[in-house]
């Protein structure tokens, strides 16, 4: 085992650390190469493109085989986080069979209301109806929500815990048990004034309904931070995107997320945001996951920022 490659209780406790925003290092982990499923998951390949997917085109083994593969080559990287991988709940039982207690199983990152009244409506165009047909969206809203708790709670009942939490999406954080990941990036069309009439009393429904809800934002366009840090979130997650604001130009908003609940920061991150934000934010209540093309540069990574500076807090 090298520096990276700590024991899985070392970072489940590291992680217990930073959701008390009581660690004395920040977490760093790495996502090796792109996060798009059909990328990842080889198994993804063999799908038919001419018709709607049917839940019998997928073939389960396969995509466990793909699971196996994803562990091995992010431990191979090292770091804080552990990996797990997207499911849904056909899946569950087989996944915590075939991890045989090596990896977390969590509920998917479930799209928010405004994501599904995005979807149902045509992509942006559910602005409009907000607008013509208020009393509708409010009741198909209301209704998105129930299903929405009804199947984080459904895949809850059915995940093992592991090391007493589950696994949180592609972010391979460890997560308290009765953790969901949520995410509104459908909110970015919205103004304040429209989220806060038709989908704010949406999101606090679902953070009352869950020991713990982590909520995944992008910074661009609006972003609901202020609202989200009125609600008892467990962490907030913002990635740092390409062609977006960088770490530096994102300080402000790191600052006030850190100033209330834990922050995860997510995304392919230059030298420049890097250097930012390890030597700019406090470690406590901090966690960073990098992309990675692999081993020998997450090495180079972690050498960088935990070797030295955070080497006695291992």
């Amino acid at each position: 085992m090298n520096a990276m490659q700590l024991p899985i209780e070392q970072r489940v406790e590291r992680f217990k650390q930073y959701y008390r925003r009581a660690n004395e290092r920040p977490l760093l982990g790495f996502f090796v190469g792109s996060d798009y499923p059909l990328h990842r998951y080889p198994a993804s390949r063999s799908l038919p493109v001419d018709r709607p997917l049917r839940p019998d085109d997928f073939d389960i083994e396969l995509y466990l085989d793909d699971c196996d593969r994803l562990f091995e080559q992010h431990e191979a990287c090292g770091g804080d986080f552990i990996f797990r991988m997207r499911l849904a709940v056909e899946f569950i039982q087989r996944m915590a069979k075939r991890s045989t207690g090596r990896w977390p199983i969590g509920t998917t990152r479930m799209r928010g209301i405004a994501d599904l009244l995005s979807a149902l409506y045509g992509g942006g165009d559910f602005i409009f109806p907000m607008m013509d047909k208020s009393d509708e969206i409010h009741a198909v809203a209301s209704k998105l929500t129930d299903l929405w708790i009804a199947f984080g709670r459904l895949q809850l009942e059915l995940i093992p815990l592991f090391h007493g939490g589950v696994g949180s999406f592609y972010y391979h954080l460890w997560a308290p048990a009765g953790t969901v990941w949520h995410q509104e990036d459908a909110a970015a069309l919205l103004s304040p004034a429209l989220y806060d009439q038709f989908i704010r009393q949406h999101d606090e429904r679902i953070v009352a309904a869950f020991d713990h809800v982590i909520m995944h934002q992008h910074p661009t366009r609006f972003v609901p931070t202020d609202f989200y840090l009125k609600m008892n979130f467990t962490a907030l997650e913002l990635h740092v995107d390409q062609g977006g604001p960088s770490a530096e130009a994102l300080y402000g908003t790191h600052l006030k997320i850190m100033a209330k609940t834990p922050l995860l920061i997510w995304g392919n991150l230059t030298s420049n945001d890097l250097d930012w934000i390890f030597s700019k934010l406090p470690p406590k209540g901090l966690a960073v996951m990098t992309v990675v093309e692999g081993p020998q540069q997450a090495a180079q990574i972690w050498d960088t920022y935990m070797g030295v500076r955070y080497s006695h807090f291992r």
